[in-house]
C-alpha cells in the first residue's frame, strides 16, 4: 500500500471531438499531486513544454487538453496502478510536490 496520490487523466471525448484542435490525444497521464487542481495545473505546465506560436490564422488554443473536462477526466489512481508507476526524477516545477510521472502512453 502507497501513501502517495496520484491522479489518473483519461481521454473522454471521441478523437473526432473538435475540441482536441488536432492536438495529440495521450490515452492515460499519471499525475503525482496533493489535490486534483494541482495535478491539472501539472499537467497543463507539462504539456505546453513544446507549445511554440501559431502560424497563419489557425486558432491559438493556448489552454491545454489536461484543463478540460470534456476533454479529460481525473480520476484518483488505484494503490495498483500507483505500485506500477516510477516516480519522477523531480518535481514539475521547484518548490512544488507535484510530478508528472514517467509513465504517459500514446
Amino acid at each position: 500500500m502507497t501513501d502517495r496520490i496520484v491522479w489518473k487523466f483519461s481521454p473522454v471525448a471521441h478523437a473526432e471531438d473538435p475540441r482536441w484542435l488536432d492536438r495529440e490525444i495521450a490515452q492515460t497521464l499519471f499525475v503525482e499531486a496533493p489535490t486534483s487542481g494541482e495535478a491539472i495545473v501539472a499537467a497543463t505546465a507539462w504539456d505546453s513544454r513544446n507549445v511554440s506560436g501559431h502560424v497563419g490564422n489557425e486558432s491559438a488554443h493556448d489552454h491545454s487538453a489536461f484543463a478540460d473536462e470534456k476533454l479529460y477526466r481525473v480520476d484518483r489512481a488505484t494503490p495498483q496502478e500507483i505500485d506500477t508507476l516510477e516516480t519522477a526524477a523531480g518535481p514539475i516545477w521547484p518548490g512544488h510536490d507535484t510530478k508528472v510521472l514517467n509513465n504517459l502512453t500514446n
